[in-house]
């Protein structure tokens, strides 16, 4: 397993990100120490004492947001990661049609893209900021539990670790 396929299964054991680019946040989560992968690469600042070739510093390789789409991708297709989707709560029996459209499309899972809200509005015909504002709601109300990763079998985690 990829060092930022580990750092991604890190970051989905929190719940998934409410924003309009949410795998931008988790690269930014990532970046700011959250958990740093530990890849190393040389920095060349200049030239060192009596002449020396160089004097280098370490720095570590900050994550992209496409590489975490990869890496997400990835485990995907290898089965550690089946989608990331919807955790149901209590819904009511009251619940308009939007509202059970909203949560079945959100418990297929989300799409594996930059910006994977448009791409659900777009879906069911709302736009970006109905559909969030419709989650943040279902949240508050408990019929959303949570976002996040839903991990493969058990078995086949402890077989590829």
């Amino acid at each position: 397993m990829r060092e930022t396929e580990i750092v991604v299964l890190r970051l989905l054991q929190d719940e998934f990100p409410l924003c309009p680019r949410p795998f931008l946040e988790l690269a930014c989560r990532a970046n700011r120490g959250f958990c740093r992968p530990r890849t190393v690469y040389f920095e060349v600042i200049g030239p060192g004492p009596r002449r020396r070739p160089v004097v280098a510093r370490h720095k570590v390789k900050p994550v992209s947001e496409k590489e975490v789409i990869a890496a997400m991708a990835s485990l995907v297709r290898r089965g550690q990661v089946r989608r990331v989707a919807a955790v149901l709560g209590s819904v009511e029996a009251s619940a308009d049609g939007s509202t059970r459209r909203v949560l079945q499309e959100l418990q297929t899972g989300l799409p594996l893209v930059a910006e994977p809200y448009r791409e659900v509005a777009k879906r069911l015909g709302m736009t970006e900021d109905e559909l969030l504002s419709k989650i943040q709601a279902l949240r508050q109300g408990g019929g959303l539990r949570r976002l996040t990763a839903i991990l493969g079998p058990p078995a086949l985690q402890r077989q590829r670790n």
